[in-house]
């Protein structure tokens, strides 16, 4: 349900603006945008249906709709994005002058628990990539989306923007343009670099269109969807025999997993990523200790 159906057109009109300015001066991403859109509209219908109006929305009323919102069991992550989202809503109406405060600021954030994120081990994740035929230029093509995914540490929607002019394979580095515009330059390992030679001269030339910019195209010549690139992953994962199968974001938790285990600083690992903070980096050393705990219950006498 759109929030349009269901709202007065001044309250429409302060949410569009919102999402306007979200995008147009934050640069958020359209994924951000639908979920505020859609977290806007369960507030607007609660208000509606307690006859409440925003603009004098309190405390008290920010935590009767968070307490029925989990009764009717939405997780505590999914109660966190929405306090999130509105809090910018309410940040928003404070500074073109609607409100006076913001009453989400008041609302302390659920606990979540910390879900460390899924790699598979280094030796694993090399095989499963030196396994995945190139046969076929549809095969070499889905090895390199593999490779710049674990390689080079990518999201899924930066690797269906990275165009060909971005990458100096001369000086084994790339430009990535990440969320919110954010631009960073990323490194390219020697193997990357020789199989996105390789492609580039042999099998890219075979579909691409003269105006034809990203790196990864379909066989009509034109840029593949984050879809396209997830089912790729996966269909590369059940012709291996791994089930349940790897996600593009399992490759990319490997490659900043692998960096951390290598030595390399966790600031470093935060550029290379685009984190905005280091504490949303610093997840990749619980990982790696909690791999070194299981390889030494293993393999120690005493484990």
């Amino acid at each position: 349900m759109r929030i349009e159906s269901f709202i007065s057109v001044s309250k429409q009109s302060f949410i569009q603006s919102f999402l306007d300015y979200c995008y147009l001066k934050k640069h958020f991403s359209r994924h951000t945008l639908d979920n505020y859109e859609r977290d806007l509209s369960k507030l607007v219908l609660y208000a509606k249906n307690h006859r409440i109006q925003l603009m004098t929305f309190n405390k008290h009323h920010c935590r009767e709709f968070i307490s029925l919102e989990s009764c009717m069991g939405q997780s505590n992550r999914t109660l966190c994005r929405r306090i999130s989202a509105y809090r910018t809503f309410w940040d928003y109406l404070q500074l073109q002058k609607y409100v006076n405060e913001n009453p989400w600021r008041l609302v302390r954030l659920p606990k979540i628990a910390t879900i460390l994120p899924k790699i598979i081990p280094t030796k694993a994740m090399i095989s499963f990539l030196d396994h995945i035929s190139m046969a076929t230029p549809i095969g070499f093509r889905n090895r390199v989306i593999c490779e710049c995914l674990y390689g080079i540490g990518l999201r899924v929607s930066e690797l269906t923007l990275l165009k060909v002019s971005d990458i100096n394979l001369t000086q084994g580095d790339c430009r990535i343009i990440g969320k919110r515009d954010k631009e960073r330059i990323a490194i390219i390992g020697d193997v990357t670099k020789h199989i996105l030679n390789l492609y580039l001269k042999e099998v890219r030339p075979l579909w691409s269109k003269t105006n034809s910019k990203t790196l990864i195209v379909n066989r009509a010549g034109e840029p593949v969807s984050t879809r396209t690139i997830q089912r790729v992953v996966k269909q590369c994962s059940f012709e291996q025999g791994l089930n349940p199968p790897l996600t593009p974001h399992v490759l990319r938790h490997c490659y900043a997993s692998d960096l951390y285990k290598g030595g390399v600083d966790i600031s470093m690992i935060k550029e290379l990523l685009g984190h905005d903070h280091v504490s949303t980096t610093e997840i990749y050393t619980h990982v790696a200790i909690d791999e070194l705990k299981e390889t030494i219950t293993v393999a120690h006498p005493h484990g």
